[in-house]
């Protein structure tokens, strides 16, 4: 059973991983949907999570987890086994305020949509800080309340900008390609 889950990822074996967000944990099945297993922890702990929101998965099969109430990203082993957390809650260089988005590219970097610093931030597959885009705006790379991120074979970046109503596309650098989407209930809005 689920409690509003928050984000969903494959791995390369293609096994499915779901933020069950209001359970507080992150649920493994195959690609059939059979149950494999599930990881949580509401005692405080390492690996314990508060809100999870989204999911991203690396080529090795790691599971990179936004722990949006914790500010923090957690990585975990295919199997759920703990493996190591960033996690510090401010605006400064790769500290979170509530991160919702995780995304690992085919270099190992993984990407963090932080929600309330308006911001991508890019970390290498160690943890240590690369760079960032965007802040607090409407204008092209500038957002407000990125929720989602996305990596596509080529390396470009798709956000899901909520506060602008749209999704914005980067390259690989951060350099701003296009947007798409609107206000509204239509097609493409």
């Amino acid at each position: 059973q689920f409690s509003a889950p928050g984000g969903i990822t494959v791995d390369g074996a293609g096994n499915v991983y779901v933020a069950d967000t209001f359970n507080m944990r992150v649920l493994k099945f195959d690609s059939g949907g059979g149950y494999i297993n599930k990881w949580n922890g509401t005692a405080g702990g390492y690996g314990s999570f508060l809100f999870p929101k989204n999911l991203g998965a690396d080529a090795s099969g790691n599971i990179y987890v936004a722990d949006t109430s914790n500010h923090s990203i957690s990585k975990f082993s295919s199997g759920g086994g703990y493996i190591t957390k960033w996690d510090s809650r401010g605006s400064s260089d790769g500290w979170f305020y509530h991160p919702e988005g995780v995304a690992v590219d085919s270099g190992g970097n993984y990407y963090v949509a932080d929600f309330n610093n308006h911001r991508i931030q890019k970390f290498d597959s160690s943890g240590t800080y690369i760079t960032q885009w965007g802040g607090y705006g409407s204008g092209d790379g500038q957002f407000i309340y990125p929720r989602d991120v996305a990596i596509d074979a080529g390396g470009n970046i798709y956000i899901t900008d909520s506060g602008n109503n749209r999704i914005q596309k980067l390259d690989s650098t951060g350099t701003y390609l296009s947007q798409w989407g609107t206000a509204g209930g239509g097609n493409g809005q």
